[in-house]
């Protein structure tokens, strides 16, 4: 029951309608079109990764966060998407469906054993809600890369996987 009340939880608060997007009509007045993502080119300013709990104001999406919950920007399909973490979950596997997360690294054992993420570098969801196989319970899977790795570089699952980096697959499930 818990397992489903923070599925259900993250699905409301995730993809509820405190979330927007905006875009001009035929003439020019905002509409709401119902999207999570950020559409445009990433040629703009990407938001910082860091976690954050005021509103989120990034291109035509528009999150009031009026709880102050955290929420981090990250990648699915190439494009910005937002999200909120509740944190580690113990699921079986064989019987509860996941999407994969893919998080880029320098090392899996860098300081105190924790993995050497790269900083500047959002995580890779290889779904979101609309798409098969969306789950908002998340494997994680880290990305080893190189030092000289640019951040941003990876922005979708296809680019992960055609990367050639290392894909070292963990227990870990959060939601």
């Amino acid at each position: 029951m818990r397992e489903l009340l923070s599925i259900l939880t993250t699905t409301v608060l995730l993809w509820g309608p405190a979330w927007t997007s905006r875009a001009d009509d035929d003439e020019g007045q905002p509409r709401t079109v119902g999207a999570q993502t950020e559409e445009k080119p990433m040629t703009e300013q990407l938001p910082s990764p860091a976690d954050v709990t005021t509103p989120v104001h990034h291109g035509d999406l528009d999150y009031s966060n009026p709880h102050r919950q955290t929420v981090h920007p990250r990648w699915a399909g190439g494009k910005v998407v937002w999200s909120m973490p509740l944190g580690p979950v113990a699921i079986d596997p064989q019987k509860t469906n996941f999407a994969e997360e893919y998080i880029v690294v320098y090392s899996t054992d860098g300081d105190g054993g924790k993995p050497e993420k790269v900083e500047g570098q959002y995580t890779i969801y290889d779904t979101r809600p609309g798409d098969e196989g969306y789950s908002p319970i998340w494997h994680h899977n880290y990305v080893i890369v190189p030092r000289d790795y640019k951040p941003q570089t990876l922005r979708s699952k296809e680019d992960v996987l055609k990367s050639g980096y290392r894909i070292v697959p963990t227990d870990e499930y959060t939601n």
